[in-house]
């Protein structure tokens, strides 16, 4: 915030064009945000899923060394 402070007192007119952007700045921010959101938590799901299914391998693998 003081950054745009700074801005209109040094160059008002550059700063007040600069500004007409910030909507949709902050839209395609957002955009962004929530589809790298999404990402990382199917990938979350994925590693969960991978997780258990390496369980298993394991426990079945120290099942057979036992038995061995």
């Amino acid at each position: 915030m003081s950054g745009v402070i700074i801005g209109l007192i040094v160059c008002p007119y550059f700063s007040l064009c600069l500004l007409i952007y910030l909507p949709f700045a902050t839209f395609a921010m957002k955009k962004l945000m929530g589809s790298m959101i999404a990402g990382v938590m199917s990938k979350f799901e994925m590693n969960a899923k991978l997780g258990g299914f390496t369980e298993e391998l394991l426990s079945a693998l120290k099942l057979i060394i036992s038995f061995g």
